[in-house]
């Protein structure tokens, strides 16, 4: 979904610009290096995760990334939490370590709302720092 202004672009072809896109939004995690990852990587590999109920990945500095879980009644394998911390480590590189911690329940927003990614950390683009969720 997206909100429309009333400007049209200017490559001449009429069509209204978008002052913003509503709806689900992933934040945008980077690397010491300046490596962007998409919060939605991370989504997509935790998509019926067996003995995970719910599950939150938080960047709170660029070095550090948590993985936090709430686990079924199934519970979550020690096999299985090894290989997805290691899948995370080679993706998001050597520069920036990666934690899975079970807990026993995530905060949800003053909304009420479960956030699935949320990075802390400011996004440096050709010098402009953005913020992280987009």
């Amino acid at each position: 979904l997206a909100i429309r202004t009333e400007e049209t672009c200017p490559c001449s072809r009429g069509v209204s610009l978008l002052q913003e896109i509503v709806g689900r939004s992933a934040d945008l995690f980077t690397t010491p290096i300046g490596k962007l990852i998409s919060g939605r990587y991370f989504v997509h590999r935790m998509l019926g995760a067996p003995g995970v109920r719910r599950y939150q990945v938080n960047q709170s500095s660029k070095e550090t990334i948590w993985m936090f879980v709430e686990a079924s009644d199934l519970g979550v394998d020690e096999t299985w939490r090894e290989h997805k911390r290691q899948e995370f480590d080679a993706h998001v590189g050597s520069d920036t370590c990666v934690h899975l911690k079970i807990v026993e329940r995530i905060p949800t927003t003053p909304a009420g709302k479960h956030l699935f990614t949320l990075s802390e950390v400011p996004v440096d683009l050709n010098g402009e720092r953005i913020p992280s969720r987009q």
